[in-house]
């Protein structure tokens, strides 16, 4: 939420948590700035790493003018660590 207030510019910020019987579906949407490249900063970056060592996804949908939707969905189920 820090990161939307700084860069965003958005009067409105929407978060969803759903659960369904394996998954978790987290989803932040705003109706900012936006940005031209999805993906490009570290902190994004950062976020779909750690969803992907998770088992699961997370996406960066936004356009310029716009407004940005992040959605992150994780596995319930514990994930064993790769060495």
């Amino acid at each position: 939420m820090l990161n939307i207030r700084r860069h965003a510019r958005a009067s409105t910020v929407d978060v969803a948590l759903r659960r369904d019987a394996d998954w978790l579906a987290i989803e932040v949407r705003d109706d900012g700035v936006g940005f031209a490249t999805a993906g490009r900063g570290l902190g994004l970056q950062s976020m779909k790493e750690r969803a992907r060592l998770l088992g699961g996804v997370c996406t960066v949908e936004t356009m310029p003018s716009r407004g940005t939707r992040i959605t992150a969905r994780l596995p319930l189920a514990a994930v064993p660590r790769r060495a």
